[in-house]
């Protein structure tokens, strides 16, 4: 299934590119807003977009909310970003978890936002599980919803 980047993403991007590097706490605690800079597959340029990141037993992750998109193809190409979060820069390397991995983690992120009224409302357009979703449904979204450890680069 191909989801669509609802079209205001695009027309708020910039806002939230700004208000991110200015160091701006945005989204909820359990998955802070940050840019998320890639080198492009094709072009080879540097592509910044703000992600949510969600924190598990220490280990930082994000995941295609909107499934197949640019930054999840460039993010798999390149296998390493920086993480830009409060003026501070971190190279990371990006590791796309199988799907049996990936469905826990996936579970973890979107337990606090479907225990909310809006948050449920707000994902059933790109997520098909609802607060006590079986294991088994986390494993079907995590087919379409790709799931990246970001680990710190060690300094060379």
């Amino acid at each position: 299934m191909r989801y669509h980047v609802p079209r205001i993403v695009p027309l708020i991007n910039p806002l939230m590119h700004r208000l991110i590097g200015l160091g701006l706490r945005l989204g909820p605690r359990s998955a802070p807003m940050i840019l998320l800079r890639i080198q492009g597959r094709r072009t080879g340029e540097p592509r910044t977009t703000a992600v949510n990141i969600f924190e598990r037993d220490g280990v930082r992750y994000v995941v295609g909310t909107f499934g197949e998109t640019d930054w999840v193809r460039n993010l798999r190409a390149a296998r390493e970003a920086i993480l830009i979060e409060r003026g501070r820069q971190v190279a990371v390397d990006a590791v796309e978890l199988p799907i049996e991995d990936a469905a826990p983690v996936l579970h973890d992120a979107l337990k606090p936002f479907l225990g909310t009224r809006f948050g449920s409302q707000a994902l059933r357009s790109y997520y098909d599980v609802g607060p006590g979703a079986p294991p088994a449904a986390y494993l079907d979204e995590a087919r379409r919803h790709p799931v990246f450890e970001l680990r710190p680069q060690r300094a060379a």
